[in-house]
């Protein structure tokens, strides 16, 4: 059972987040993750049932920043 504060910033799914590029970087794999990226994630969905509710993503502060793992 998790037993942290809530509500906690985190991610979902097979996704890293453009905040964690610095820690990236510090382990040295950030280039090398840069170079494998897929592409720049642009909208975001919410489902329920039949319901879909969609929006743009933020944009980030380089191309780069916003994009998904391969």
């Amino acid at each position: 059972v998790e037993k942290s504060a809530y509500p906690r910033r985190k991610v979902c799914g097979e996704y890293i987040s453009a905040s964690n590029l610095a820690l990236l970087d510090q382990l040295e794999i950030g280039e090398a993750w840069r170079a494998n990226a897929g592409p720049e994630i642009r909208r975001v969905g919410f489902f329920s049932g039949e319901t879909c509710v969609e929006s743009p993503m933020p944009r980030a502060h380089s191309a780069k920043d916003g994009r998904s793992a391969k």
